[in-house]
């Protein structure tokens, strides 16, 4: 990053500065914290930019609300046009906030409320559920979409009018996951990362989104993807190749070609800034008031499950769990509470508010009316508000248990918290769930199918009964990763990672070669009269012609017969992925050189050599080759239209143009990229084919052998052809024929 540029880090929504933040931005009340801490030496300024945090006093009475002005006017769509021109944005305000000498501006996006809640609902009522395995009442909402396109493109002309060069862009947030490709097309030279919060589901669910490609083409703007776990970055990986046919890779750097660009894909898990929690703790007396709380309860085992009022966290599951373990095991009745917070959603419609919130109220009072008994309630019921940190934090403190279970989630913070809260008090013990990505993460934690009260029930049952040995060492291998893997090494590692890549791009990939042009010839025909060992290598496929127009071009054969026969020219090459037996033909021009296959063989004195002995010896080809063979023929006999050819040392899989047959040829290419894991070979995907041949193998290698071996002593080389595999730097094109060049 150059001197003087400036890290820009997206997000929904800027929470006002000491704001404690909740739900699913809870990640937030550290971020910004740590981002002051560890940042502020590598670039001159940190930039916010987000739409307005709206101070809302969050109870059961207060926590909904609905915005009913007909009178606000609704914004206009932007006009994207006018964002390319660099047209100023109205009403975008600033903040600078100060803190130890640091300096972090604030940019607002100017959002209509109207706007922005209709764009927050459709992320909130369409993507956040299919994103977490949530299909049983999800139907697209148009509008929706179109609000959440308009808020989106709000924030790319805010970014635009900002955006200095070497700045580098962060955004994170479900709600703007197609704003990196509206800056890549406004800033095609920016730095752009995004951090995933969420999982990424399956591509058998991800096919459900009705915009599915839409979402994976905004992501695919950015340079650097990070997800919380490998198994969410696999299912990204695999939707982009099955959805929009383009090649991942999924061993060894995780990226996705796009665009002529290898978008990066990492594995950062989001952390916490335990300093602020024991900060908290320490200057509020939490500990002195958690062991007072617990002698209140009479000595009784403490179990907690605080979650916000949402169907992913699992709230039912685990009451069905808490009666199920008194069921099995009631002689923990009357020495075991179960003390569950319900906190609001700010964001959801009151009358669905009130049907949750009245189905989880007659559970509680079902089970309490079977179990409880005078002075003693299984089960502690919290809800209708937020809890403060201090309120938080003492819960923690003083749970034996805690119940994290949702049935679908990334990392969950709490769990993070709750270990952190028993760092130096009793230690406590963490349930997960097996559908989160923490229990990737907690290896002290015992995880648990939040589908299965009897297993959950089990795990309880494990939970309240461990020595306190195994409770100690369990805690200790949590606190050991949650004090690891902190926020600050989450953020610096994101940051460093696409710091990198604005570095890569600063420096030109060859700085001694000119930038590419069309073909001078009349330079080419000078040049070429001043050399006497000139050799020429024609690389056919995509030069020449397709493979239909490949021997029907007119004159082609006296333009060989020229070459090959002028004795300045001590090589003339020609090399194509045809067989041998298509190239015999050209054997009879005297003089011109012939390679088959990717340069597989060369046709030396009427006999055709095998250049790359090392890669294909038969016993390796017929190690893949069967199983290759099976996968393409499965694919041809149920696709109208294709066929396998069987060349000495590939396959080949040939389609035409057509959805379904598309769809089939993705779904093929994925099979083999699989295959490609386990045996020594690389899949080519041309123009309406895909091939497999052995590793090693390429034109690449074959033109190394020609300057290396064949002609070492050559002083000029003019080499033609639409690239070659691996290395695209030595390749021209132009639309003439050889007969004018020579």
């Amino acid at each position: 990053m150059s001197e003087g540029s400036r890290l820009f880090i997206v997000l929904t929504t800027l929470p006002s500065p000491g704001t404690w933040c909740y739900g699913s931005e809870r990640y937030l009340s550290f971020l910004i914290p740590t981002v002051n801490e560890c940042l502020r030496k590598q670039v001159s300024e940190i930039v916010l930019v987000g739409s307005k945090h709206e101070q809302r006093n969050v109870s059961f009475q207060s926590s909904i609300v609905e915005y009913t002005n007909e009178d606000y006017k609704e914004s206009d769509p932007v006009d994207f046009a006018a964002v390319r021109s660099k047209s100023p944005v109205d009403e975008v305000s600033y903040e600078v906030d100060k803190n130890d000498g640091s300096s972090i501006r604030r940019i607002y996006v100017p959002l209509n409320p109207i706007t922005k809640e209709k764009s927050n609902l459709f992320t909130k009522n369409y993507i956040y559920p299919l994103f977490h395995y949530d299909t049983s009442s999800t139907s697209f909402d148009k509008e929706g979409w179109e609000y959440y396109k308009e808020v989106n493109q709000h924030f790319c002309a805010v970014i635009f009018e900002n955006y200095k060069p070497g700045d580098v862009i962060w955004i994170q947030g479900t709600h703007l996951m197609i704003l990196p490709s509206l800056l890549r097309e406004c800033i095609p030279q920016a730095t752009i990362g995004f951090y995933f919060h969420i999982p990424f589901p399956s591509v058998d669910v991800y096919r459900m989104v009705a915009i599915r490609k839409h979402l994976l083409e905004g992501l695919l703007g950015s340079d650097l993807i990070g997800f919380q776990i490998f198994s969410f970055a696999r299912y990204f990986i695999n939707a982009c190749s099955r959805i929009l046919g383009l090649s991942g890779h999924q061993s060894g750097a995780l990226k996705v070609d796009y665009n002529n660009m290898a978008v990066r894909i990492e594995i950062l898990s989001v952390g916490i800034y335990p300093l602020q929690i024991l900060n908290t703790i320490a200057m509020n007396g939490i500990l002195d008031k958690s062991l007072n709380d617990r002698r209140l309860q009479g000595g009784k085992k403490i179990i907690l499950g605080k979650d916000r009022l949402d169907d992913i966290e699992g709230i039912p599951q685990k009451l069905a769990a808490i009666e199920t373990l008194f069921e099995m095991f009631p002689e923990f009745l009357g020495n075991v509470i179960y003390i569950q917070v319900v906190e609001p959603d700010p964001d959801m419609l009151k009358s669905e508010y009130n049907e949750k919130i009245s189905s989880i109220n007659r559970t509680v009072g079902r089970i309490n009316g079977k179990y409880g008994k005078l002075g003693y309630n299984p089960i502690e019921y919290i809800q209708g508000k937020i809890l403060s940190p201090i309120e938080t934090y003492t819960l923690f403190s003083m749970s034996d248990v805690a119940l994290i279970t949702p049935i679908r989630e990334g990392m969950t913070i709490n769990a993070h918290e709750f270990v952190v809260c028993h760092e130096t008090g009793k230690p406590g013990v963490l349930i997960l769930s097996n559908f989160a990505g923490s229990a990737r993460c907690f290896g002290g934690a015992l995880v648990t199918n939040p589908y299965s009260a009897r297993e959950m029930a089990l795990s309880i049952q494990q939970a309240l009964t461990l020595d306190q040995d195994e409770v100690t060492q369990r805690h200790n291998h949590n606190l050991n990763y949650t004090l690891t893997n902190t926020s600050t090494i989450w953020t610096e590692a994101f940051v460093s990672d696409i710091l990198k890549i604005e570095k890569e791009k600063a420096v030109p990939v060859n700085a001694d070669v000119e930038p590419s042009e069309r073909l001078n010839l009349e330079f080419l025909r000078r040049e070429c009269k001043n050399y006497a060992q000139r050799i020429v290598i024609i690389n056919c496929e995509g030069t020449i012609g397709n493979e239909t127009e490949f021997f029907n071009i007119p004159q082609l054969m006296d333009v060989l017969t020229k070459l090959a026969s002028d004795p300045l020219n001590i090589g003339v090459y020609l090399l194509t992925s045809k067989s041998k037996e298509a190239l015999e033909p050209f054997a009879q021009i005297p003089g011109l050189r012939l390679f088959a296959e990717h340069g597989c063989f060369y046709k030396e004195n009427d006999t055709w050599i095998n250049v790359f002995p090392e890669f294909l010896h038969q016993s390796n080809i017929e190690n893949w080759r069967r199983t290759v063979d099976e996968a393409m023929e499965y694919y041809t006999e149920r696709t109208p239209g294709t066929r396998v050819t069987f060349k000495e040392t590939s396959l080949v899989w040939h389609y035409m143009e057509d959805d379904y047959v598309t769809y089939q040829g993705k779904e093929l290419l994925v099979l083999l990229q699989s295959v490609a894991a386990k045996y020594p070979i690389d899949i080519i995907q041309g123009n309406n084919f895909i091939e497999v041949i052995p590793s090693g193998v390429n034109k690449l290698n074959a033109v190394r052998k020609i300057l290396l071996e064949l002609n070492p002593a050559h002083d000029f080389v003019f080499y033609i052809g639409n690239g070659i595999q691996g290395n695209n730097k030595v390749s021209f094109k132009n639309g003439y024929s050889y007969a004018q060049i020579f």
